[in-house]
């Protein structure tokens, strides 16, 4: 339910902005750190490293001016980190990745297809905030990354 759920949720976040270079970016990239996040669920330093550094290149991506959206995306391993899904979905860790990974594919392309798609036909794309500089967004990004990495 998590990768299906949080994949579709970051397919609607960084869809809305129209850019197909961080759609696909979304596309690739999602299911791949959810799958990474549930490998790294027993090994708690390395799970804080990885997230952390997520989030902190998803600060980074505030230079695009499209920080709201991308911010979106560290909740799927954020969940998938702390909450690996453990209700028989393969047998051990390695399966249980490579089908969330699948799932959240699946979820993130359907999405896009069936909900972004239609909207943005009708809907201009979200113009990205000019207020900001880079090193607002660098700042923002280490800090955030740190903390959210001793976090998890």
């Amino acid at each position: 339910m998590f990768p299906w759920t949080y994949g579709a949720l970051a397919a609607v976040c960084v869809g809305v902005t129209g850019n197909r270079r961080l759609i696909l970016g979304a596309v690739v990239v999602v299911p791949l750190l959810g799958g990474a996040a549930i490998l790294l669920h027993g090994h708690p330093v390395a799970g804080g490293v990885f997230f952390g550094s997520v989030v902190a290149l998803s600060g980074l991506a505030a230079r695009t001016r499209l920080e709201n959206q991308v911010r979106m995306v560290p909740l799927t391993p954020s969940v998938l980190l702390t909450f690996p899904p453990d209700d028989g979905l393969g047998d051990g860790p390695a399966l249980d990745a490579l089908v969330a990974v699948g799932i959240s594919l699946v979820a993130i392309v359907w999405t896009l297809v069936l909900v972004v798609r239609p909207i943005l036909r009708r809907v201009p794309p979200i113009a990205p905030p000019t207020d900001r500089t880079d090193r607002v967004a660098d700042v923002s990004a280490v800090v955030v990354g740190v903390a959210s990495g001793i976090a998890a």
